[in-house]
């Protein structure tokens, strides 16, 4: 950029696409643009190039083609299911050769479903679904697989949200409720374990928190029945933790003192 110039407004990757050379060569959707070709600025002295550079109709910028390989591409990833627009939108601008932000008619799914364009390529007019789909192809291998998995999870999201906010707020009362019963209820191992002045105090029971490392040394300190036990229980505590109705859990432990 000039010293002196007052644009200070920085192009983006979508400004250099639709700025691109208007040589059949570049009659390209944006994902192969970005993949295929390297963005040099015009003030950069590139040496022995491979490939031919070309410059961008206005902007100060040039492009050449990549000669290893091509890059990765990223790009924003919308729900089908809750973001329809934004979504087929995204297809549209990333697989769909266009010259101007104005091809793309709205509304956005039903341009893509039965929308046509002129192909200058072919001097044809193909529909938009097919183009979209054959360029997806090289940057999605799994496009059938991938669509039907997306659908099914979104589906399954839709369905469950309500239910698990539901279950998380029961459990929450339910603790809730517990809580306060064990606060009203006259304990008499808690007034010899836990001497306090005031009769309203309610002692916590916390849970022991231990990292990894502590852990797996315990476990290795255990016998081969008592990791048997240990196993037993934490088998008991997944099931428990997906199913709130499981069979309670009985165990009978007897032996000397420290068992």
């Amino acid at each position: 950029m000039d010293p002196d110039d007052q644009n200070i407004y920085m192009s983006n990757l979508a400004d250099k696409y639709f700025d691109r050379p208007n040589d059949p060569e570049f009659d390209i959707c944006m994902a192969d643009f970005a993949s295929e070709y390297e963005i040099v600025s015009i003030n950069k002295n590139v040496k022995n190039s491979k490939t031919p550079i070309k410059r961008l109709k206005t902007l100060n910028f040039a492009v050449k083609e990549r000669v290893n390989r091509n890059a990765i591409i990223r790009y924003p990833y919308f729900n089908r299911e809750t973001d329809k627009e934004n979504y087929f939108e995204n297809l549209l601008c990333l697989y769909l050769p266009i010259r101007k932000r104005d091809d793309l008619k709205k509304p956005y799914e039903i341009f893509y479903q039965i929308g046509e364009i002129f192909d200058n390529r072919q001097q044809c007019n193909l529909k938009v679904k097919d183009v979209v789909h054959e360029n997806r192809r090289k940057y999605e291998s799994n496009i059938k697989e991938t669509g039907e998995a997306e659908s099914l999870f979104n589906q399954l999201s839709l369905t469950l949200k309500d239910n698990d906010w539901a279950e998380i707020v029961a459990n929450k009362e339910r603790n809730n409720i517990w809580s306060r019963e064990i606060e009203q209820e006259e304990n008499p191992d808690f007034n010899v374990m836990y001497k306090t002045k005031n009769k309203n105090t309610f002692s916590d029971m916390r849970q022991t928190y231990c990292i990894t490392n502590e852990i797996r040394s315990l476990l290795e300190s255990m016998n081969h029945e008592q990791q048997e036990i240990f196993y037993y229980v934490r088998e008991w505590c997944m099931k428990r933790l997906h199913n709130p109705d499981v069979e309670p859990l009985r165990l009978f432990i007897t032996g000397g003192a420290g068992t």
